[in-house]
């Protein structure tokens, strides 16, 4: 098996993830779950640890995949880690972004896809108009509520951060 080894961004983006929660990745939900904080952190860091790509469960990073194992083989870390100050930011921003359904697979799926949809922090009017046609489109089992509620509070968020 080839050796993994990660960056100081893809070690940040861990260790916000198991300040989370712990690394799970036996079932779908696991693995879809992780691969959408995985991303939520990463954008909300602004680090390109890892390149995420539209799949139909929304963003996907095969190299997260392997890190992700790669932790769980070989149980690289123990314990929670210490967060650095900017870690810690992020970490409280998840929080804050979703709330008692952070670990909600659905709900990461919902913030996640909206977040790869919207790459710039500030929307216009047509973009906004654009990016719900096409969640409700390509994720028929969310509302359109649902999505228009979580594309609110994405925008509060990114603005307020600047993120």
């Amino acid at each position: 098996m080839a050796r993994i080894t990660m960056s100081g961004d893809a070690e940040s983006v861990l260790k916000i993830m198991r300040n989370i929660g712990p690394i799970r990745m036996s079932g779908f939900n696991d693995r879809m779950y992780m691969q959408k904080l995985a991303y939520l952190v990463q954008e909300m860091q602004t680090n390109e640890a890892h390149v995420f790509s539209w799949y139909v469960r929304g963003p996907y990073s095969p190299t997260m995949t392997a890190q992700l194992y790669h932790h769980l083989e070989h149980r690289t870390h123990d314990g929670v880690p210490r967060l650095d100050d900017s870690e810690a930011a992020v970490h409280d921003m998840m929080r804050e972004l979703l709330g008692d359904k952070i670990h909600d697979p659905l709900t990461l799926e919902l913030f996640a896809s909206l977040w790869y949809l919207m790459p710039d922090a500030k929307v216009s009017k047509e973009a906004h108009g654009s990016i719900i046609k096409t969640m409700c489109k390509e994720k028929p089992h969310f509302s359109k509520d649902q999505i228009e509620k979580a594309l609110a509070k994405i925008i509060t968020l990114r603005k307020k951060y600047s993120v």
